[in-house]
């Protein structure tokens, strides 16, 4: 498993940021949001997913997080510089926690999925996943962890996009 800390010190083509992190108990909501401002990159960073590209991490660019008391997921939400968002970024993890520095962290169990503001949601890197059950980096328990938090995302979280914008624009406000 990869160890990935909210700050995203293992991203090093961001130069400068800043971050923060809410612990909240809502009507709609209970875990742990946070808000990383990217105000500096070396390179900017562009994935492509259909054909289509999208500036995933870039001066400007914002990452929302939303980490589900009760759920082994933590959603990304990437924001373009106009405010708007470009993607949904779920990673499935084992859990999560704060270390003897305070910083919070989770634990990635591999696989991930990601969902457009169009509808379009894809499960990404179950070869990784599969292979690291295979291998024994990972447990019967933590293998099947990992695929019930992709069906709930799938079947539950994800299935009425424009309910989860609602809610990310919502629990986004939190920082405004």
């Amino acid at each position: 498993m990869k160890r990935k800390y909210f700050d995203v010190r293992d991203w090093i083509m961001v130069t400068e940021k800043r971050c923060e992190i809410k612990e909240i108990d809502t009507d709609c909501f209970k875990g742990i949001i946070s808000l990383l401002r990217v105000d500096g990159v070396s390179k900017p960073e562009i994935w492509n997913f259909g054909g289509y590209d999208f500036p995933i991490c870039d001066v400007g660019v914002e990452w929302f997080r939303m980490m589900p008391e009760n759920g082994n997921y933590n959603v990304t939400t990437v924001f373009g510089k106009d405010g708007k968002i470009i993607m949904w970024y779920i990673d499935i993890l084992k859990d999560y926690a704060y270390d003897e520095n305070g910083d919070l962290y989770f634990d990635d169990l591999y696989l991930d999925v990601v969902a457009f503001t169009n509808g379009v949601v894809k499960v990404k890197d179950m070869e990784d996943l599969e292979r690291a059950y295979r291998e024994g980096e990972i447990d019967t328990e933590l293998y099947e962890t990992a695929l019930r938090a992709k069906d709930e995302l799938l079947n539950n979280v994800l299935k009425d996009i424009n309910a989860y914008k609602e809610l990310t624009m919502k629990l986004r406000g939190e920082f405004d």
